[in-house]
């Protein structure tokens, strides 16, 4: 199945080479020091909204994240660049790989390192307000002139109303007691020039809890430790990063992608030969990529 919304890590701008393991999860290599950003696209022609973690942390608040964490919303189309966690709505600090002992994770609130070296992404759909059917007579004339009705059928001519949309604070865990269960005071954000949001929704009844696992562990008999999941996810510098407040009622989670880092030892023990300097293959060519033929200057017919 194809993924909705794009999801790379990119460190100087480039996406790091995704590596398979055995279980067919995928990896990238973490080099400590290095600061990352996260880069997502939206390959549908509808607004979406993106729930991110990193080391089982929200993005938005550093605390333990849920299915209900706030996140980013996406255009149609529209990709963005996310280099941070969220300090305020104009800035945030970088994301830099870094000793799992010295990440957010292990010095922040929560201090717990469980799920350092995970990024997960969850995607919710939309909630579009439904358009109400209603039921119109129409009459016929037989042939005696009697005029009488015929059976009602059913439209889609709308049946306009005013619609109270219950929202909740942005941060709040509360939900809306309405049918739309909508959601209000969400932010927008700016990312590379490119149109972004950040979102927050109360708890959703039709949203099938995500878990957020650790990295697999290899146990091997020496005297020293597997050295796998060493890395985690520092707080880095101050880095600007504006967003707004905007609308977004949460619909369905229609996608769930989880991206494991370690460093190269990590890797290799996982069973994934590193490649010292991937290289990113070259776009792949268009068959169709315009009308008419010009021809050559030495062209003479």
């Amino acid at each position: 199945m194809s993924s909705v919304v794009e999801l790379s890590i990119r460190v100087g701008g480039k996406p790091l080479h995704i590596y398979k393991d055995s279980d067919a999860d995928s990896f990238v290599e973490g080099r400590k020091g290095s600061e990352y950003t996260l880069h997502l696209k939206n390959k549908t022609r509808d607004r979406v909204l993106a729930v991110l973690s990193v080391d089982g942390l929200s993005i938005m608040d550093g605390k333990l994240a849920t299915p209900d964490s706030r996140g980013y919303i996406l255009d149609s189309f529209g990709s963005m660049e996310i280099p941070g966690w969220t300090l305020d709505l104009k800035t945030v600090a970088k994301f830099k790989f870094g000793d799992k002992d010295l990440s957010y994770a292990a010095l922040g609130e929560t201090q717990d390192t469980a799920n350092s070296g995970t990024i997960g992404m969850l995607v919710y759909s939309e909630k579009v307000k439904p358009v109400p059917y209603v039921i119109h007579q129409y009459l016929s004339h037989d042939t005696y002139d009697e005029v009488r009705p015929r059976g009602p059928y059913w439209s889609k001519s709308p049946v306009y109303q005013n619609v109270n949309l219950v929202g909740s604070s942005v941060g709040s865990a509360g939900g809306s007691a309405s049918p739309l269960r909508a959601v209000s005071n969400l932010v927008m954000g700016q990312g590379q020039g490119m149109s972004s949001a950040v979102a927050s929704a109360g708890p959703q009844s039709s949203i099938t809890d995500a878990v957020y696992g650790s990295s697999k562990g290899i146990s091997f008999n020496s005297e020293q430790p597997a050295t796998s999941n060493n890395l985690g996810t520092e707080f880095g510098a101050e880095s600007t990063f504006k967003t707004n407040s905007v609308s977004f009622s949460r619909g369905y989670n229609i996608q769930t992608t989880t991206i494991y880092y370690d460093d190269a030892r990590g890797l290799k023990l996982r069973g994934i030969e590193v490649i010292k300097n991937p290289q990113i293959p070259a776009p792949k060519g268009n068959p169709f990529p315009g009308v008419g033929c010009k021809p050559p200057a030495n062209w003479r017919g």
